[in-house]
């Protein structure tokens, strides 16, 4: 990098530097790196040093925090949830109306914890890279489908219209299964429960410029334009009545964007208040010659595959060399 701005002084764009975390004995130091110029001609770098170390460890010991918060909380509410089934299904009896009402209200909120620590869990194991993440040759088709297939009865009662547009023919794209169908899940879910009845949902995806595009489309409340940029930050929701309405913990879209980012991915949403949203997402194409050894013979493309997955980071990866930079729940 620096060799070509040396080399080519007009390749610099305003802004652009180089920034990187170095371990220095048991200190950690983030480096920024800028270069000189006197004119059209370069003098040198300027470079700005500075320990990190408090930092880093204070956010280790708050994601090792969370997780444990999260697994120890998780232990009680299982009881919780089955005495509660267990009683409204009548095993002690029949409830009288007030009962049966303190009852749904236990099992409700006990849900609904347990979704904001199923939540904090999978951004604990993303910002720790303990997720599990295996890279393999993945139908985008087969997962819409499937996903589709889980949402019917939601649609159906909620009186929505929830269908494909994808593509016949589709490539395979390099990606986690699991993570996939965890993503679309997630945005299906959102576009469910924002649409009013009589309002439809359509998963599209397509090929284009080289990636994957994954779209749901609703046809639901929107987002204003002021709150679209903060619909990815963790705890965020919109203020909305409906929003409000529905029990949530603000982390889901945090975790759709880290999880597609892991892909090497992008996502992004376009929405107008009272017309509806869309949600877009990216996945690579599994490469040509990586469909070619498939055809030749499984294990030959398994180890190729496997080869590949490990090379995938988590979401704060450990010090490195310096990296070139460049210059977004409901």
């Amino acid at each position: 990098m620096i060799r070509e701005w040396a080399a080519n002084p007009r390749s610099y764009r305003p802004g652009e530097f180089l920034d990187a975390r170095v371990t220095i004995g048991d200190r950690i130091v983030s480096v920024h790196l800028a270069p000189v110029f006197m004119g059209e001609e370069f003098v040198g770098t300027v470079s700005v040093f500075r320990d990190i170390t408090a930092e880093v460890e204070a956010e280790r010991s708050r994601v090792e925090f969370i997780s444990m918060v999260s697994h120890e909380l998780r232990t009680p509410i299982t009881p919780i949830l089955g005495y509660a089934d267990l009683l409204l299904m009548g095993a002690a009896g029949e409830q009288t109306p007030v009962e049966r009402d303190f009852l749904t209200a236990i099992k409700r909120n006990a849900d609904r914890l347990t979704l904001l620590v199923s939540d904090l869990l999978d951004l604990s194991r993303i910002e720790s890279g303990r997720l599990e993440f295996s890279l393999q040759e993945t139908h985008v088709d087969e997962i819409v489908g499937n996903v589709l297939a889980g949402f019917q009865a939601t649609a159906r009662e909620r009186r929505l219209l929830l269908r494909s547009e994808a593509e016949a023919s589709l490539p395979p794209v390099m990606a986690d299964p699991n993570r996939v169908v965890q993503i679309l899940s997630n945005l299906v879910a959102n576009a469910c429960q924002y649409t009013l009845p009589g309002g439809e949902v359509v998963v599209c995806a397509r090929v284009e410029g080289g990636e994957m595009h994954i779209t749901v489309r609703d046809t639901g409340i929107g987002i204003p334009p002021e709150i679209q940029g903060k619909v990815f930050d963790r705890f965020f929701r919109a203020d909305h009545p409906l929003v409000q309405s529905v029990p949530g913990t603000g982390l889901g879209l945090a975790i759709v964007k880290s999880l597609v980012e892991m892909h090497r991915g992008r996502v992004w949403v376009e929405s107008e208040p009272g017309t509806g949203s869309t949600f877009t997402f990216t996945l690579p194409i599994l490469p040509v010659d990586q469909m070619a050894l498939r055809q030749r013979g499984p294990r030959a493309g398994r180890k190729r595959l496997e080869a590949r997955a490990q090379t995938v980071p988590p979401t704060h990866p450990k010090p490195a060399a310096p990296a070139r930079m460049g210059q977004e729940s409901r």
